[in-house]
């Protein structure tokens, strides 16, 4: 079987660890403002911060992955049964629920801009955080 080369390989996991770095340190600081700053404690950040621990998930679980497929053996999983199902599983419904979310995100700019009057009842707090939560379990149901 023909090897990934070396040079490549290199190059992969120095992007893959930068990219990793960077996205973790990102998607931890947005939830740790809009928690700390009252005033950033809407609707559209409830959403956005949603959309950020999904980008985490998928840095923290999809990325050492990829480092350690670069690693291996071509056409060879080395991580067991148990991440060779849930790794795809956890992209999918990653996937899904940011797709959701932004969706969300959508209605929502629709009911502030063209539903200014409405838009006050309709897009609370709770009713987002609701929404969130709907949008993982139809993700997580979907992608079984």
């Amino acid at each position: 079987m023909p090897q990934i080369p070396e040079y490549i390989r290199a190059t992969s996991m120095v992007f893959c660890i930068i990219i990793m770095c960077l996205g973790v340190i990102g998607n931890i600081m947005v939830p740790i403002v809009i928690l700390k700053t009252k005033d950033m404690r809407n609707s559209t950040n409830i959403f956005l911060t949603n959309l950020s621990i999904a980008d985490l998930l998928v840095l923290l679980v999809c990325t050492p992955t990829v480092l350690v497929e670069v690693n291996s053996p071509p056409e060879v999983w080395v991580l067991g049964e148990e991440m060779c199902k849930a790794v795809p599983f956890v992209e999918l419904t990653v996937a899904h629920a940011s797709v959701l979310t932004i969706l969300a995100i959508s209605f929502e700019r629709y009911y502030a801009i063209c539903e200014p009057l409405k838009a006050g009842y309709v897009c609370t707090k709770a009713r987002a955080l609701l929404i969130c939560l709907a949008a993982w379990t139809v993700a997580a149901i979907l992608t079984r």
